[in-house]
């Protein structure tokens, strides 16, 4: 996973990609089962989950990129 900051890492498809293949090819998973990828992966429960914990599965914004990120996607919008 590439690090965009010490307590930020972005996941890329390959990442998920190596995650899903395993999901569908180990025996330890059973249809219907969900995992979480992030920093880590870890098995999301059906009922009573916690979700997330420590931090490690969620993006703190970096300088100047959610502006841009909003101005393409209100483009891509108002083009549809």
């Amino acid at each position: 996973m590439k690090m965009i900051s010490g307590k930020t890492a972005w996941v890329t498809p390959g990442d998920v990609a190596k995650v899903m293949l395993d999901l569908v090819e180990s025996e330890k998973y059973v249809g219907g089962t969900i995992l979480e990828v992030g920093k880590t992966v870890r098995k999301v429960e059906a009922l009573n989950d916690p979700g997330p914990f420590g931090g490690e599965n969620g993006v703190i914004p970096a300088e100047g990129i959610a502006e841009p990120a909003w101005e393409s996607l209100l483009k891509q919008y108002n083009e549809a």
